[in-house]
């Protein structure tokens, strides 16, 4: 058997052990970023405002410090601040608080499950989900 037989094992070899590293050394840097942060959840009160958020894996990031669902639900009007993503879709749009984009701020009360988001002078209900990170 020649060498040249066997590049291309080696090479498959190296990439996959090449990927294990990459994919371990980025998901232990991502769950360590998640616990840094304060979760919004129903037993407290938040008043904050949001400069810039962003959905991660369906967490939804606020100002780099405060984390929620990111499919917690708009309750009643959204005036039009929630933007739909989706450039066809089958069944009816239900925005959610990352359908909205920064800037914002949020109010929350203590053992409330809802969150008061006020944007452009408009008031937005919000339905507090409970999230679930591993």
């Amino acid at each position: 058997m020649k060498f040249y037989n066997l590049m291309p094992i080696w090479i498959v070899v190296v990439i996959i052990i090449a990927g294990i590293i990459f994919t371990t050394f980025v998901s232990s840097h991502h769950s360590k970023f998640i616990s840094n942060l304060t979760p919004i959840v129903k037993e407290k009160t938040i008043s904050l405002k949001v400069e810039y958020a962003y959905n991660e894996h369906g967490i939804y990031i606020l100002n780099s410090k405060y984390f929620l669902n990111g499919s917690s639900n708009i309750i009643g009007k959204d005036f039009g601040l929630a933007k739909d993503p989706a450039i066809w879709r089958l069944f009816e749009f239900i925005p959610c608080i990352d359908d909205i984009s920064a800037p914002f701020e949020i109010l929350k009360k203590e053992n409330n499950d809802t969150i008061l988001l006020i944007k452009d002078n408009h008031e937005i209900q919000i339905l507090l989900k409970p999230y679930n990170i591993k």
